[in-house]
């Protein structure tokens, strides 16, 4: 598999004509020829090159089979007359399994600069390892027409999920497949305030919470009034409030409430990860 190439100049102006992968990539069924066999001069004056399909270098996939990424690298020969340069591509694509979206970035340094194109999909599975339709819905960069604009048989998905092999496309679906559950975390514990703590109020009501390292954590903040009318219950209703001088060290997060309405207030807390159980809420009153 092969890709080909175009690109010379006239007078001061560059001149590049895109094949399949517009500038860049060519992908065919011809088996890649050595450099000396790939460069030849097109009819109009343009250099002719080759590039070669890119191969996987690195992935990884987040616990849980959520995200995975891609790593591809892959190099061209490009050159005038008996000179011959090799240039080198790179490809970066992500899957996100929540989201459905993928996202493709390639890059690159040829005669006429470097140029990169970043492409977003919708797709309905991770492309790099099924076969599926995706939609192109966003694409940014100045290489989109080198590599994407001219492309007559370019598909709506990834370039770079046409570059694995099947027995590698297999060997990493396994993979994808065996990758352990999240493991869940236990629910954070409330420092500060002291439970059923009375405060006279207004003031900063500090909020401690002890919680799992390696998340950062979620507060839910509640009040309701302690003196309603005469037969007239109270609710908690749940308080967009702003907490300032927050301090984080390893598992201990400390934030400040500014409390001014009196009443009853309460708090719970959670790590943020996927499912994490909130604490119990703990119960103060200002007044």
């Amino acid at each position: 598999m092969v890709g080909r190439f175009f690109s010379g100049c006239c007078g001061s102006r560059v001149v590049v004509q895109s094949l399949l992968l517009a500038g860049v990539l060519w992908l065919s069924s011809a088996a890649a020829p050595t450099p000396s066999a790939a460069l030849s001069f097109h009819s109009q004056g343009e250099l002719e090159g080759i590039c070669n399909v890119g191969s996987l270098t690195a992935h990884t996939f987040a616990p849980g089979a959520k995200k995975a990424e891609y790593v591809f690298h892959g190099q061209c020969a490009e050159g005038k007359d008996a000179t011959v340069t090799n240039r080198h591509y790179h490809v970066k694509g992500n899957w996100d399994s929540t989201k459905k979206t993928a996202e493709e970035k390639i890059t690159g340094t040829f005669t006429i600069g470097y140029l990169s194109a970043y492409i977003i999909f919708d797709c309905p599975e991770d492309p790099w390892l099924n076969t599926v339709t995706c939609t192109i819905t966003g694409k940014a960069g100045n290489g989109l027409f080198y590599f994407i604009a001219a492309n007559a048989v370019f598909t709506n998905n990834p370039l770079s999920s046409g570059f694995l092999p099947a027995a590698q496309r297999q060997a990493l679906k396994t993979e994808w497949n065996n990758q352990p559950a999240l493991p869940m975390t236990q629910a954070p514990v409330i420092v500060l305030p002291l439970a059923n703590q009375v405060l006279k109020g207004p003031l900063g009501v500090p909020i401690s919470v002890n919680h799992n390292p390696n998340y950062g954590i979620d507060l839910e903040i509640q009040w309701k009034p302690t003196k309603t009318k005469k037969n007239v219950p109270s609710f908690w209703s749940t308080q967009n409030v702003t907490l300032s001088d927050s301090k984080s060290t390893l598992g201990s997060t400390t934030k400040v409430l500014a409390v001014t309405k009196m009443g009853k207030w309460r708090v719970r807390a959670r790590s943020v990860f996927p499912g994490a159980p909130w604490c119990d809420w703990r119960v103060w009153e200002v007044n």
